[in-house]
């Protein structure tokens, strides 16, 4: 692994679009590239070292009862090490885009990917991420669809923006709950359900977030 000191000037170069601490030791953290490479430090983020044997990643997970136990979601497939980084081994082909965790004490995941919604179960720490099921139900035939997962209430609610606007339904239901009219809003409290070309969407707490395109909304004059 190439190893190189962290710096005013490596920020500048680099996007980072994720960095994910230790759940069991904050000096050890993992930085995702918007380029997909991933780095690693075990110095709480002063010196870092390029993973090289991963590329393409997309998301990290950490696992509080598992403190050496890290999985990797890739376009090339589930990666997963055993020893904090240190070698990886391919889990799954499943392409992931993110992942999300219930239930802190066990291995668990759910993920999401164009392709719909998976969860891979509590298989103890050498089954992590090796078996996957998808649970997305009786998906509607729809163009643009993409997807989000909250697990933060008593049952996991699943999300699909499509173009259509936004559906969703607890794991356990067959079917997707079909978009209320669309209807302006303001604030964080009220759902918004303008139809349009999702380009993502994404959970936090109790709350949903979409960004969409909107042709006739769209500014066309001059900059």
């Amino acid at each position: 692994m190439e190893t190189f000191t962290l710096s005013a000037g490596w920020m500048a170069q680099r996007i980072v679009k994720k960095i994910e601490i230790s759940p069991y030791d904050d000096y050890v953290q993992f930085a995702i590239e918007a380029n997909g490479s991933i780095y690693r430090s075990l110095t709480r983020g002063e010196t870092w070292q390029q993973i090289i044997a991963l590329s393409g990643v997309r998301d990290i997970i950490m696992f509080p009862a598992h403190r050496w136990l890290v999985v990797a979601g890739t376009e090339h497939g589930i990666f997963r090490s055993f020893n904090c980084g240190d070698t990886w081994e391919k889990a799954a082909d499943l392409q992931v885009d993110r992942f999300y965790q219930n239930d802190t004490s066990s291995t668990e995941i759910y993920a999401v990917s164009t392709n719909g919604i998976f969860v891979s179960g509590d298989f103890g720490e050498w089954g992590a991420g090796e078996a996957w099921q998808k649970i997305d139900g009786n998906t509607p035939d729809l163009p643009c669809q993409n997807f989000a997962v909250d697990t933060s209430g008593d049952q996991v609610t699943l999300y699909m923006q499509t173009c259509s606007g936004l559906y969703f339904k607890t794991e356990k239901e067959p079917d997707w709950t079909v978009p209320l009219p669309a209807a302006r809003g303001r604030g964080f409290s009220e759902l918004m359900t303008f139809p349009g070309k999702p380009i993502w969407t994404k959970t936090h707490g109790d709350r949903i977030f979409s960004a969409i395109h909107i042709d006739e909304w769209a500014y066309k004059g001059e900059i």
